[in-house]
């Protein structure tokens, strides 16, 4: 069996509705909401959870050398070992958005970045970890 978590349960009843070879069965698990579902032969699970559970952000622009290959660099210039597919143009390229010589820009958002998007190295931070201004740990203890 394999479980399928997304961040929202409508994202899990579509997942089961558009995989599952026959019609997905709607159960709960304390409350929960499942589907289960079987897809080319195997069974599945589907559930989805409240809020987010991760914070995904892309990193702001893949680069390519000859003798390293494709790698994203994230806010603070740091290198991430990215996977981008052979079958995509590599540098030079002429210096027009979202592409530079070196690489493409990624936080531009332009439609011709998306092939490059869609490979490209992600940061994944919890939320929880975030400093938010309700945070257990940024209460301050009085006294």
């Amino acid at each position: 069996m394999r479980l399928i978590v997304t961040e929202k349960n409508i994202a899990a009843q579509k997942i089961a509705e558009l995989l599952s070879d026959t019609k997905p069965t709607a159960d709960k698990v304390y409350n929960t909401p499942v589907y289960r579902f079987t897809h080319q032969g195997v069974e599945h699970v589907a559930i989805g959870l409240r809020g987010h559970i991760l914070e995904v952000d892309f990193v702001e622009s893949v680069r390519y050398t000859s003798h390293r290959g494709w790698y994203g660099l994230d806010i603070e210039g740091r290198e991430i070992e990215a996977y981008i597919p052979d079958n995509l143009p590599k540098p030079p390229f002429k210096k027009r958005k979202p592409f530079v010589e070196d690489g493409v820009e990624l936080k531009a958002w332009k439609v011709e970045a998306l092939p490059y998007l869609t490979f490209a190295p992600l940061e994944k931070n919890s939320r929880r970890k975030r400093n938010y201004p309700f945070a257990k740990e940024s209460f301050q203890k009085s006294g």
